[in-house]
């Protein structure tokens, strides 16, 4: 199955969670429920299908991400009512972020397209940052749900698409540089470290370095800094905010992240001026 020719890239419509609003079962069926030590994330690809979580019944379309919190009771199979489903499921655990695409076909039935997905640790990290902030807002709404979780989920799905559209093997096997631009790319050259680089790819900092700017004429740092920049060009023309653009990319505070935007602009990357 060609999930590049079946699917196009989605964007996160709707989050849910255990604060979400939904009518809760008053007299549930018999559910086969799962709980667990781990979250989970289940984002619908394709398909419409009704969920339970936390013994509440919430709709699932194209674009809809679903947050199971650790030992939450949810759904652990599916029914006769599900068909046509294609939905991405990622587990984090202490020391891995993996994944697995699952279609349904018809009266529940289904199969493992992709197993053993690996995200990078550093995306599972964000994620449960962001996780545990969210648990502390009383009364979270579905914006705030949004603000929180948005960015991170929708990094998640940009690396499995990337993973699909690329094939991402081991430096051995093609150039370190590129291997290393993949990587960067996926984390929008958050957490990139040279340290973190040299844990990823098992080479020492010097032969990166050495290796990257051989094949590339450019440092290691410099690339990294253009996909940031590229980055926080587009999310400003999209209209995010400072906040969520520092955030999304590491920086301490919104106004560190002005500071390293305006001391790496040029007429391409230029920071918009204060409206009023």
């Amino acid at each position: 199955m060609d999930i590049r020719q079946t699917i196009e890239k989605i964007s996160l419509r709707k989050i849910i969670c255990n604060s979400t609003f939904s009518e809760e079962i008053s007299d549930p069926p018999r559910w086969e429920v799962s709980k667990h030590r781990y979250r989970e994330i289940m984002i619908q690809l394709s398909g419409t299908s009704r969920y339970m979580l936390n013994n509440r019944i919430y709709d699932f379309e194209p674009g809809t991400a679903g947050m199971v919190e650790r030992f939450v009771p949810h759904t652990s199979y599916y029914t006769k009512n599900d068909q046509h489903l294609l939905q991405l499921w990622i587990s984090f655990h202490a020391k891995k972020v993996s994944g697995s695409l699952i279609k349904v076909y018809s009266e529940g039935k289904y199969d493992f397209i992709r197993q053993e997905i690996d995200f990078p640790m550093e995306l599972g990290n964000l994620i449960h940052f962001r996780w545990d902030q969210l648990n502390r807002q009383i009364c979270a709404s579905e914006q705030t749900v949004m603000d929180f979780m948005k960015m991170p989920i929708e990094m998640l799905l940009d690396d499995f698409f990337l993973q699909e559209n690329y094939t991402l093997i081991s430096p051995g096997k093609e150039k370190l540089s590129d291997f290393l631009k993949d990587y960067i790319r996926a984390c929008y050259g958050c957490n990139c470290s040279i340290t973190e680089l040299q844990k990823i790819s098992g080479y020492s900092a010097s032969h990166l370095s050495h290796m990257f700017q051989k094949e590339t004429n450019e440092t290691i740092r410099a690339f990294i800094n253009r996909v940031r920049l590229d980055y926080a060009r587009s999310a400003l023309i999209g209209g995010c905010k400072q906040k969520e653009i520092a955030d999304a990319l590491g920086f301490s505070s919104p106004a560190a992240f002005g500071n390293w935007f305006r001391k790496h602009q040029t007429s391409r990357y230029v920071m918009p001026e204060k409206k009023g």
